[in-house]
């Protein structure tokens, strides 16, 4: 819990994890081989995933505006949505 404060989304999810999935790549570009997770920067910014069964899956991910002052706005991580048609 936060006591005092804004909650702060690092610019790049995985950045935040102590141990990022082994298959997790920084080409910056949508995952296309299995397990393989991505970051794409872009706007809005995304999180990439290929399954084994190839079916590749994004979420929508935003770090918000993490100046410290008011005008500060807090991030989100949208539900998953299909790649398959891009």
């Amino acid at each position: 819990m936060i006591d005092s404060g804004r909650r702060i989304w690092p610019d790049n999810p995985f950045d935040a994890l102590k141990v990022p999935p082994q298959s997790y790549t920084t080409d910056g570009t949508n995952a296309d081989s299995d397990q393989e997770w991505t970051f794409v920067e872009g706007n809005p910014a995304h999180i990439t995933h290929q399954r084994s069964d190839n079916t590749r899956w994004k979420w929508a991910y935003d770090a918000g505006i993490n100046t410290g002052t008011d005008a500060d706005t807090t991030g989100y991580l949208l539900g998953r949505e299909s790649l398959s048609s891009e």
